[in-house]
């Protein structure tokens, strides 16, 4: 999911929105209002995209209350356009704590850009205290021990030359709230300049991506064809803003990029590495042309597929964030409902996943395929984290129906148990919604059952999910049978779409 801060007047508000949402700023529930302290200056038509926030380099800076922003050694992204004349050692936007390796700061020091993670660093060479305006951005595709010296930097859209490092691996702590212009309020480094259009992503943008959040902005990953893990294929060509339909904007753009030459400009339509007479081209052969907006993919946050054929890993589509799969199982890639599928026995085989979802956080849905099964076996769990973990989609333990354990905190509150037996042998497309106020089970595209009453909060828990066991991983709860095409998303899923995934 990415942040957003978003600097065109008063009343800044950090965005935390789902890749996947349309462009509606405060649609996914998990917004965090950030607090301006010292005197930073509205610039509301002095930004590089609408307005921005001008620093003094004396006690400014803006706090994401209570966001602490990627932490550990996750993936993730970090960006803003700046616009200063000191080459001081600043932060421009930083996280974490002050311990070797668990800070986490874009900076500029010595008129560069780079990574700061307090005793390691890794810095570009491009002069940015020129008192023009540079997108600047730094990528993390984390692997098991990241170092800062893997860090990707970006400097106006295009991969930055690294001028030095100093080795460090990456642990980012859970400290100090997300701020920009500053690290740690009264360290005097604060930022000095214009600060506009600052992004966090957890997760690792591609370098096209990059170029996208330079010469377009935030705004496209919130529109319609815009969202990281889509299917490129499924976006129109000459479709640049990503809005899923080609027209004035989209040309507005290319001419704004006109005879631009070079790798990863947005509007190479004909990806030649030029800007010109073929892209218009390309552009016109969809012309006033539009799609829906992929409904289906709409507010995923983690997609397992599972049509591997071999080895313990089992892929997650949207981020990136891969489960681990354990005991005796068998990977049919031919004979899945969707491609392939992962076949459990029973008695020791699951998937873990770190990916974690809080179902007290808002509205969720949970999907997926399976075949057989017995009464009592699990096909989604979450574990505790901080929090109690529950079951999200079970087969009953004495009849195999279709149910979830998730439900509100304190006595009395009871699981949702639907009339319709899950596990008699054939595919079945199961699904759970909570919009917020009811819960309510789907199987094969049709409801099965829903609460009567508004529920309050579901039960929190921040642990990762498992597949095909309970969290205990008692001996009766593991899955004996298929399981293909796990969705999960933080949108509530309307009836239609339930009966489309079923299809």
């Amino acid at each position: 999911m990415p942040a957003r801060f978003r600097l065109p007047q008063a009343g800044l508000t950090l965005i935390s929105n789902s890749m996947n949402l349309p462009a509606q700023p405060h649609s996914s529930g998990n917004d965090h209002h950030a607090a301006l302290y010292g005197d930073p200056l509205w610039q509301p038509a002095g930004g590089k995209i609408g307005g921005a926030l001008q620093f003094d380099g004396n006690g400014d800076y803006v706090e994401a209350v209570g966001y602490k922003g990627v932490t550990g050694s996750k993936s993730r992204t970090v960006a803003a356009w700046v616009k200063t004349n000191s080459g001081d050692f600043k932060d421009i936007v930083a996280w974490g704590a002050e311990a070797s390796g668990a800070r986490w700061s874009l900076v500029i020091a010595s008129s560069r850009c780079g990574i700061y993670v307090n005793d390691g660093f890794i810095f570009g060479t491009t002069n940015l205290a020129d008192g023009a305006w540079h997108h600047v951005a730094a990528v993390l595709d984390s692997d098991a021990n990241p170092d800062v010296s893997e860090v990707r930097l970006y400097i106006d859209g295009r991969a930055e030359t690294i001028g030095s490092t100093l080795s460090r691996q990456i642990n980012t702590a859970e400290g100090d709230n997300v701020k920009i212009a500053t690290f740690n309020d009264g360290d005097n480094r604060y930022f000095q300049g214009m600060v506009d259009d600052a992004a966090i992503f957890d997760a690792a943008l591609t370098a096209d991506q990059v170029a996208r959040l330079c010469y377009i902005g935030g705004d496209s990953f919130l529109a319609g064809c815009g969202r990281i893990g889509i299917d490129e294929d499924a976006v129109l060509e000459g479709d640049i803003d990503r809005d899923c339909s080609v027209d004035g904007a989209d040309f507005a753009l290319l001419a704004r990029l006109w005879l631009e030459t070079g790798p990863e400009l947005t509007a190479d339509i004909a990806q030649d590495q030029t800007i010109d007479y073929l892209d218009v081209s390309a552009m016109t052969g969809n012309w006033t042309d539009s799609i829906g907006p992929l409904t289906l993919d709409l507010g995923l946050v983690a997609h397992f597929k599972l049509d591997e054929s071999a080895g313990t890993t089992a892929e997650e589509g949207v981020v990136g964030n891969d489960g681990t799969l354990h005991g005796s199982a068998t990977w049919r890639p031919a004979g899945g409902r969707v491609n392939g599928a992962i076949q459990l026995d029973g008695s020791s085989a699951y998937i873990s996943t770190d990916f974690n979802l809080d179902p007290a956080d808002g509205p969720l849905s949970a999907t997926a395929w399976i075949k057989a099964g017995q009464p009592g076996e699990v096909i989604i769990s979450q574990t505790n984290g901080e929090g109690t973990g529950l079951d999200w989609l079970a087969a009953e333990a004495s009849t195999g129906k279709l149910m979830t354990s998730l439900r509100p905190p304190g006595r009395g509150k009871l699981p949702l148990i639907s009339q319709f037996v899950i596990t008699d042998g054939d595919w079945h497309r199961i699904m759970l919604v909570w919009n917020g106020l009811y819960r309510t089970l789907y199987a094969d595209g049709v409801e099965v059952a829903k609460d009567l009453t508004a529920q309050t909060d579901l039960t929190s828990a921040t642990g990762g999910l498992y597949f095909g066991a309970s969290n205990t991983l008692a001996s009766t709860t593991f899955f004996n049978g298929l399981i293909d095409d796990i969705r999960i998303y933080n949108r509530a899923l309307a009836p239609e779409d339930a009966a489309a995934l079923s299809d």
